[in-house]
């Protein structure tokens, strides 16, 4: 697991020279605005969880990924402005919960290559997971 001081150092890096391939070429850097609640747990938060391959049930095995919170640009009650910042790693499959409104949430596999983020359906990832997971 990645160190918050780590994570920290690396998102500085990343924003101060926007150029990541020189920096992490194998890492790409997401930013989730957190639209809501700050209060309430639910199905509006945003957060992003690796595939770590399939259970017994055929069912992917995920494990949250740790991400910070930049509170810098929210408003006075935390509903809105609320970005969660996470650094993803290449040869990693990526599920993401991303609200896009109050009652909208994007959700959608990932994975890295090269530093680019490039979006995957079901089936896709089910293939990676057969050609790299044997």
């Amino acid at each position: 697991m990645i160190g918050r001081e780590k994570l920290d150092r690396a998102w500085e890096c990343i924003q101060r020279k926007r150029s990541k391939k020189y920096i992490f070429p194998d890492c790409h850097a997401l930013k989730i605005e957190c639209i809501g609640s700050p209060r309430v747990k639910g199905p509006g938060q945003a957060y992003v969880e690796r595939i770590v391959g399939l259970d017994d049930n055929g069912d992917f095995k995920r494990t949250h990924v740790q991400g910070f919170t930049d509170y810098a640009k929210a408003n006075s009650v935390g509903s809105r402005g609320v970005m969660k910042n996470y650094i993803l790693k290449s040869n990693n499959i990526y599920f993401v919960s991303s609200p896009q409104t109050w009652n909208q949430i994007e959700q959608y596999f990932c994975r890295v290559k090269k530093g680019e983020l490039i979006r995957m359906n079901v089936y896709q990832v089910l293939a990676w997971l057969k050609n790299h997971w044997v």
